[in-house]
């Protein structure tokens, strides 16, 4: 054991002499080129047994990493910290009513700015580029924030729907009670007479902030329709399952306010709302 180790110290000891030896080398043949310091520097670590720890020069690419690229999935991403500006796009929300920004989740003394945006019940946000959230029922999307609430009232949450005619779009909203059953979240998608829908069994106005998720695959059936709390896929109940024709239409999406009928005008916070066009 001592013998090995001593060979073990004698060939870390030339190795660091060789260096010192390639070093002088360097400064005093002036060796300019990453391939001629890499070909040296092989001679060396070939020595002591390292040949192949010095990589060949090769460009990187995005395969070579365990790296997942979602830039063309997130359609909208809105922190809230003191504004309603897109941080992931352009689609900037333009406010009505009261702007008020409260401390969020993740508020602390040393992340002071990380505020959420608290919707009075006749506040809005109107947000740019109607067309980027036209999703229509068969498109995978989903939906995720960080909730709060402390009232009893129904709310809007995001609404994407038409302003006249059959109301077609997207729900997104929080109530004491569906038809037929179901209270809490909803999540619908709607063409005018048929829905795909799902709510929750129970609501959340605790005052306490959670973190919301819905998600849908896109297969125009309330099977498609996942929801999650805190991080918990948790049970829903089905509002309608009736298959859809087209919910697209030319109106801008908004965040907060009241749905399209004039209800759902409760008070809320919300924090970092994003709108993704994948399940």
């Amino acid at each position: 054991m001592s013998s090995t180790n001593q060979t073990r110290d004698t060939n870390a000891g030339d190795y660091l002499n060789d260096v010192r030896l390639y070093i002088a080398q360097i400064k005093a043949k002036s060796i300019r080129t990453i391939d001629a310091t890499i070909t040296t520097m092989r001679q060396l670590l070939s020595q002591v047994g390292f040949a192949s720890a010095v990589p060949t020069v090769t460009t990187m690419t995005l395969a070579d990493y365990d790296i997942v690229d979602n830039t063309g999935k997130l359609v909208a991403y809105y922190p809230f910290d003191l504004d309603t500006l897109d941080a992931s796009n352009n689609n900037d929300g333009t406010v009505t009513g009261t702007e008020t920004y409260v401390d969020g989740p993740e508020i602390s003394s040393t992340h002071p700015m990380r505020k959420a945006f608290s919707f009075n019940g006749s506040s809005y946000t109107t947000l740019a580029n109607e067309s980027n959230f036209d999703l229509d029922r068969t498109a995978a999307q989903s939906y995720s924030f960080w909730y709060n609430s402390s009232v009893s009232t129904d709310k809007a949450i995001f609404t994407k729907a038409a302003s006249s005619g059959d109301y077609k779009g997207i729900f997104i909203e929080e109530a004491a009670a569906y038809s037929p059953s179901g209270s809490g979240f909803g999540f619908s998608l709607f063409d005018g007479t048929n829905e795909v829908s799902k709510t929750t069994i129970t609501r959340w106005n605790d005052s306490l902030w959670h973190h919301i998720v819905w998600t849908y695959d896109g297969s125009n059936n309330v099977s498609g329709i996942k929801f999650y709390i805190d991080g918990v896929l948790t049970s829903t109940t089905t509002k309608v399952n009736t298959a859809c024709g087209t919910i697209l239409h030319n109106q801008p999406a908004v965040i907060g306010g009241v749905d399209i009928d004039g209800a759902y005008a409760g008070a809320f916070k919300l924090k970092d709302f994003q709108v993704w066009n994948v399940e």
